[in-house]
């Protein structure tokens, strides 16, 4: 997200390449060996999509492709946005891929690519973001901070405001009739129908009580000690299975563990829109999946692990530690992340585990 003066800007959605959150994940080289290696050397793998044949789609975001993953083959680049252009939120309905494009933090489009092979524009997020900014009436930061202490602030520092225009979008998926789009930035889960925008649902901010020592930490004043602070909740994944809309979210705050993870999953209904909290404590929730028998998947960007919530319970468990995992798909095929997803130098892959 672009978020360049507001406390989001170290860790929130695409921010999540920057060095502040390099230093969030070192040291985490212990993870288990996956099962198997489908695909390698891939640049910013935050999103993916998996055929019932185990043929991956998947988003290298900072390097702008949509790539193809055949098993056994080279990824092949099946789009190329423009230059600075981030693409990411792949999704898969009956061999049409659907992807974003991130322009700017007030320009971003919706995409699909048939099978056949062509593209074309879905929906404008933008310009809905533009028009109608769903968290526009949410008000974030301090809610009860008195002037005296709010000035002691840096003049940049986002001590108490309302939600802006800005689009992020970073997940999507088909189902119920319907596209979904995660929204990182303007904190919304979005519907489209035929190219019309609604909003489903916009999460509710995230209040953290600051410590003496977060405090500290993140060069707060100590005046605002034992305040809370109320972060935006950012929607990182979105899946329409048994009938309800399951979302991954961070919060737009350091996820460095000065504040905890705060980490999130939600259900919604696509009806009414009301969130619910299936589970919290996630070190940087970013994905999530869902399986037929109803275990909820999620990975854990921070936490270098997946986890998996059995048959709906809201406490997650161990599945398999991992260096960055990122996306999560579950398929006939078996379970899919893509893994190392912030580490350029290296590169990023994409795994399968056994069942």
């Amino acid at each position: 997200m672009h978020r360049t003066t507001r406390m989001t800007a170290a860790c929130a959605a695409l921010g999540l390449v920057a060095a502040g959150i390099a230093a969030a994940t070192t040291g985490a080289s212990a993870a288990v060996a996956p099962r198997t290696t489908v695909a390698s050397g891939l640049v910013t793998p935050l999103t993916a999509a998996i055929s019932t044949t185990g043929v991956g789609y998947v988003s290298e975001n900072m390097a702008g492709k949509l790539v193809k993953v055949i098993p056994g083959h080279k990824p092949k680049t099946l789009y190329q946005a423009p230059k600075g252009v981030e693409l990411g939120a792949v999704s898969l309905r009956k061999g049409t891929v659907t992807f974003s494009l991130s322009i700017s933090h007030s320009k971003s489009l919706l995409k699909q690519r048939t099978r056949a092979g062509k593209v074309t524009t879905v929906a404008n997020l933008g310009a809905y973001e533009k028009k109608h900014n769903p968290d526009a009436g949410i008000t974030y930061g301090f809610r009860d901070i008195t002037a005296k202490c709010a000035a002691k602030f840096p003049k940049n520092f986002p001590t108490k405001y309302t939600g802006i225009v800005d689009t992020h979008p970073y997940a999507t998926d088909s189902g119920f009739g319907s596209l979904w789009v995660a929204d990182a930035a303007a904190n919304a889960i979005l519907k489209v129908d035929n190219g019309r925008v609604s909003t489903v649902a916009v999460l509710p901010a995230v209040p953290i009580k600051i410590s003496a020592k977060a405090a500290k930490a993140n060069h707060i004043p100590a005046c605002a000690a034992g305040l809370k602070y109320w972060f935006e909740p950012v929607p990182t994944d979105v899946e329409a299975w048994h009938g309800q809309l399951y979302v991954s979210a961070l919060t737009g705050g350091p996820e460095d563990g000065s504040f905890g993870p705060q980490g999130r999953l939600y259900t919604i209904s696509p009806v009414n829109g009301e969130p619910t909290l299936l589970a919290k404590g996630l070190a940087g929730a970013v994905g999530v999946a869902v399986t037929p028998k109803g275990d909820v998947f999620a990975t854990e960007l921070f936490g270098n692990r997946i986890v998996r919530l059995r048959d709906g319970s809201g406490t997650p468990e161990m599945f398999r530690k991992a260096v960055q995992p990122a996306a999560i798909e579950w398929s006939r095929s078996g379970l899919y992340a893509t893994t190392n997803a912030l580490n350029q130098k290296v590169g990023g892959q994409l795994v399968r585990f056994g069942s």
